[in-house]
């Protein structure tokens, strides 16, 4: 019987082992202080680079002081690093904690596990040594020059975040693109980092991540720990998710991937030709010479930036940009920085009217074009209690993405302040233009306030372009209307007058009729002014359509099944819209009256609540949408789920082994 048993045993042991995660990776020790200490103390170079004024005379790479990834300035010079109050060396430990215990698995909560991190170092380390030019027969001068530079290096980018690569991205830019440097370092094998080549770890490693998956900060549990017994307290507590700071309910703020802005990069100065999307954790670029990335142009690109940001205390902001070249930057779609022109890297500075809201979107959009040289790209804010006073970053943290506007030249883009949309089409004469409108129809666009001109302007305008717009007196002259409904305007020349106080931006001594033979509207790009022409020559038409675009998500979840008597609840997020939204959700196809709000709750759920979800969504310009269906599957109270299939299985041969156990055990008995 024992061996029966046994056996048993034996079988329940190998059913499990089939159910655990096993380690395959090693146990790397990694001693990052000496690393730095290494770094800092045997080399003379960092001396020189000081003197020269390209860093900062209290920079210092020595692990108990070295603190500079929370930003930087890099329109002064020295360049200045910013703080994150988060020792580099600190937060170097924790991955070395990890990287040194093969058992650390916290995937199941959401946390990191020491394969991740393993997998992840491996890469970028040997990509990194790449990037300085080993390995390809060269002079290697950087590995020399810089002791133990690949661990650092390697180490900033596998913490990942923005602030964390930013000095990585620009000792990289003065090795490669500064000659002064460059001609020191005498290496043609050193390259500038290509991020795509490495694996970027913030959602677990970044003072903003979580380590552990327990829902508080490595920052917040750094805030606390560190201070109460050292690194060591703070280690224990940021890979252990039964240990919380106090005041952190498991849901801090984390950059998980779900904040940032929705990026655009098109290769001209124009917003045509999209290169790439991605969604940038912040704006804090310094690109130097270099491009934002292989499939982007090193000069004459831009960058449309575009989401909400979502502030944590209710308070006036100052918002502030700095970039080498051109910038505009809208809050609430209200134009705060209009800087569209070349420059070396300058910062302005914008305070909002009202005070923002805590915890409320607002819509934010920065334009950015590079010309030529050096390339800066860097949005910031401050407040009292958010930044305490000081112009910092604006975080993933605090920002959620937005969907783009898309290329200039071809794309329906809407205007945030009427809901209406308006496109581009290829060059062609005014009466082309009006055909192509009836033919969709839509219109050729109407203007009818200085705030709709300066949209007009500030996202069509950088095509550099004259437009044909909707005004004419084609029918009489001096009778000036809008192609959409006729409505007249202005009447005369330029020393006419507008019809009944209606808008219009005619450029000086314009409308004029040169040559009796000027009756079509036509908008200067770069000014907004108008001017009246033949329409017989081929330029851009704008054209309109009072109808928006309701872009939704969700349901979300997707599926669920929940246990009768619980609290659940769907719920959508809308992208873009206009107005006041309604909504309203179906069950089975069928409305659910009074369910008329973007989340649908459960309070409680009962078995009658199984079945397909989905919402149907309406905007203030009429324009709809309705969600795919999500489904809800309900187990009686009491009842708990099925198990997976494979662990299904191995429970009944145990049971079968434990029954045939006993009905042996029984019969040998008898006998």
């Amino acid at each position: 019987m024992k061996k029966i048993l046994l056996s048993s045993l034996l079988l329940l042991c190998l059913s499990l082992s089939f159910l655990m995660p096993q380690a395959e990776s090693e146990a790397l020790q990694i001693n990052f202080d000496q690393k730095m200490l290494n770094l800092w103390t045997k080399s003379a170079w960092w001396d020189i680079m000081i003197a020269t004024d390209y860093l900062p005379e209290a920079f210092s790479l020595h692990p108990d002081v070295c603190d500079i990834n929370g930003g930087f300035d890099i329109s002064v010079k020295p360049i200045e690093l910013y703080p994150n109050n988060m020792l580099e060396s600190d937060e170097f430990a924790l991955f070395a904690a990890i990287l040194a215990d093969p058992s650390y698995d916290a995937t199941a909560r959401g946390g990191v596990s020491h394969q991740m991190v393993y997998d992840a170092w491996t890469q970028n380390f040997n990509q990194i040594r790449l990037d300085l030019g080993c390995c390809v027969g060269g002079p290697e001068n950087v590995f020399t020059m810089f002791p133990d530079i690949d661990y650092l290096i390697a180490a900033l980018i596998t913490l990942g975040d923005q602030d964390s690569l930013a000095f990585p991205m620009i000792l990289l830019d003065l090795v490669v693109n500064n000659d002064t440097v460059a001609q020191l370092v005498h290496d043609p094998n050193v390259r500038m980092i290509d991020l795509d080549n490495y694996k970027l770890m913030r959602e677990y490693l970044a003072w903003c991540g979580d380590a552990d998956g327990d829902g508080c900060s490595n920052f917040s549990e750094y805030s606390h720990f560190k201070a109460q017994g050292g690194r060591a307290a703070y280690l224990n507590a940021a890979m252990n998710f039964a240990q919380r700071p106090p005041g952190c309910t498991g849901k801090d703020r984390l950059c998980d991937g779900t904040g940032g802005l929705h990026a655009e990069y098109f290769n001209t100065r124009f917003m045509t030709d999209l290169a790439m999307t991605r969604i940038d954790q912040q704006v804090t670029f310094n690109w130097g010479r270099s491009a934002p990335s292989s499939r982007v142009n090193a000069n004459d690109f831009t960058v449309c930036w575009t989401g909400w940001v979502i502030p944590d205390y209710t308070e006036n902001y100052t918002f502030y940009t700095r970039t080498d070249d051109g910038v505009r930057l809208w809050v609430d779609n209200e134009l705060l920085v209009d800087q569209w022109k070349a420059q070396s890297s300058t910062t302005y500075t914008a305070v909002k009217d009202l005070a923002l809201v805590a915890g409320k979107k607002y819509p934010i959009r920065m334009d950015y074009y590079e010309q030529g040289g050096d390339a800066v790209a860097w949005l910031g804010w401050s407040s009292p209690r958010q930044t305490n006073g000081k112009a910092k970053a604006i975080y993933e943290i605090n920002t959620k993405p937005g969907i783009g506007l898309g290329d200039r030249a071809s794309a329906w883009i809407q205007n945030p302040n009427n809901g209406h949309m308006y496109k581009l089409t290829e060059p062609l004469s005014w009466f082309d233009g009006r055909t192509r409108a009836d033919s969709l129809g839509v219109y050729m666009v109407t203007v009818n306030d200085e705030r709709e001109n300066q949209w007009i302007r500030h996202t069509f305008g950088v095509l550099d372009k004259s437009i044909y717009i909707g005004a004419n007196d084609i029918d009489e002259e001096g009778r000036w209307v809008w192609q959409e409904n006729g409505t007249q305007f202005w009447s005369g020349v330029a020393d006419g007058s507008a019809v009944n106080g209606r808008y219009s931006n005619w450029n000086s001594n314009e409308p004029n009729d040169y040559n009796d033979h000027e009756d079509c509207g036509m908008m200067y790009g770069s000014s907004g002014k108008w001017n009246d022409l033949s329409g017989t020559a081929l330029n851009p038409v704008l054209l309109e359509k009072n109808a928006g675009v309701v872009i939704v998500e969700g349901p979300f979840p997707a599926n669920a099944t929940i246990r009768a008597g619980k609290k659940f609840q769907f719920q959508v997020d809308v992208l873009q819209s206009w107005g006041t939204i309604s909504y309203q959700w179906t069950h089975n196809g069928v409305d659910i009256p009074g369910a008329t709000s973007d989340v649908l709750n459960f309070d409680p759920v009962v078995e009658e609540d199984a079945g397909l979800y989905a919402c149907r969504l309406t905007d203030g310009t009429g324009a709809h949408a309705e969600t795919g269906t999500a489904a809800l599957s309900v187990t009686p109270g009491g009842v708990m789920p099925l198990l997976h299939s494979a662990s299904l299985l191995l429970l009944v041969a145990l049971l079968m082994s434990i029954v045939g156990a006993g009905a042996l055990y029984r019969r040998n008995a008898a006998l």
